[in-house]
């Protein structure tokens, strides 16, 4: 958890391409999600980003 905590903080300080602001956003908000009591759902257009990055503590709704 704290790996992915960091390269979440990695990520928000140093996005310079879109690519990067995307995969910064999906990150931070996955973060969130880990952060907030459970259960939590999360709308988005992702859900195997989402998944890849809360595992199974987090369900994704595609949109």
């Amino acid at each position: 958890m704290r790996d992915r905590l960091h390269e979440a903080r990695t990520l928000v300080l140093d996005s310079e391409s879109l690519a990067k602001a995307v995969l910064r956003d999906r990150t931070v908000t996955a973060w969130l999600a880990l952060a907030a009591p459970g259960p939590v759902t999360v709308l988005t257009s992702d859900t195997e980003d989402l998944t890849a990055l809360c595992g199974e503590r987090v369900t994704g709704i595609k949109v």
